[in-house]
């Protein structure tokens, strides 16, 4: 199956649940290693205008990194102080968190 497919698989959901979901207050947070995750959160972000009709405030899906032991001033990101790539190398993962 497609990236494309399995994410809007995963965002399926019964017409009648959809507004139940976009308005729950005891919304949870779900975290998707998915490798690139530029790509998998444009996807997510279109799915919940399309499949759960969210508005552009009211869109949660975040881009970011998961695990790993290594951090500068607590941030991580795609290249260090030396201008290389080493995110992956402390044992961070990247992943789009959706609620």
């Amino acid at each position: 199956a497609s990236r494309r497919a399995v994410l809007a698989g995963a965002l399926a959901l019964p017409a009648s649940s959809r507004r139940a979901v976009a308005d729950d207050s005891s919304d949870i947070e779900v975290y998707f290693g998915c490798g690139c995750f530029w790509h998998v959160q444009h996807e997510f972000v279109m799915a919940e205008k399309k499949l759960l009709g969210r508005s552009d405030l009211q869109i949660t899906s975040r881009a970011g990194y998961a695990g790993g032991s290594g951090m500068q001033d607590g941030k991580v990101c795609y290249h260090n102080a030396a201008q290389i790539s080493d995110y992956g190398s402390l044992g961070h993962a990247e992943v789009v968190r959706l609620r």
